[in-house]
């Protein structure tokens, strides 16, 4: 019986979790934690020349 009970109150915390992140587990912008990064292809370049710049520095 102690599994049945356990198995009940993992799927209700689960559930409960799944309805309720997007809306207590947020940043102070608003958008979800762990979203993905909106980086643009020129972001990346611009990192990539700053890493090569200091790169070469420490030959």
């Amino acid at each position: 019986m102690g599994f049945l009970a356990a198995s009940i109150a993992m799927l209700i915390g689960t559930v409960t979790f799944f309805i309720l992140k997007n809306k207590y587990v947020v940043t102070p912008e608003g958008r979800p934690i762990g979203d993905y990064q909106k980086i643009t292809v020129l972001q990346i370049s611009k990192k990539e020349n700053l890493r090569r710049q200091n790169s070469q520095g420490c030959l």
